[in-house]
């Protein structure tokens, strides 16, 4: 596994990931988008599966959840909910989940 990087420029080129969809999901990585035609709010979170195990960061919570996301995430510790991918070709989108907020 590689080193944690330290902060990247503003415009940092990796992805960000988490295996816990409710972290994925939280509002400060999908922020919810309002349709101007009907006013709703919509949210879009991507799944996706990762080709290589080799080009993965895994890293601690960074929004302060303070184990809140424990319950959805089946006890994977909070030091283990942002995988920092570094390469797109080693990310395939597998699924788009579109949520009504």
């Amino acid at each position: 596994m590689k080193q944690q990087p330290q902060e990247g420029p503003p415009n940092y080129p990796n992805i960000f990931a988490s295996p816990c969809i409710c972290y994925a999901g939280s509002a400060y990585y999908a922020n919810p988008k309002i349709d101007k035609q009907n006013s709703k709010k919509y949210q879009v979170v991507l799944g996706v599966s990762i080709d290589s195990a080799l080009s993965v960061v895994i890293g601690a919570e960074t929004i302060g959840a303070k184990g809140k996301f424990n319950i959805c995430n089946h006890g994977q510790s909070n030091n283990e909910l942002e995988y920092e991918i570094d390469n797109e070709d080693n990310v395939m989108i597998t699924m788009v989940l579109l949520r009504e907020k």
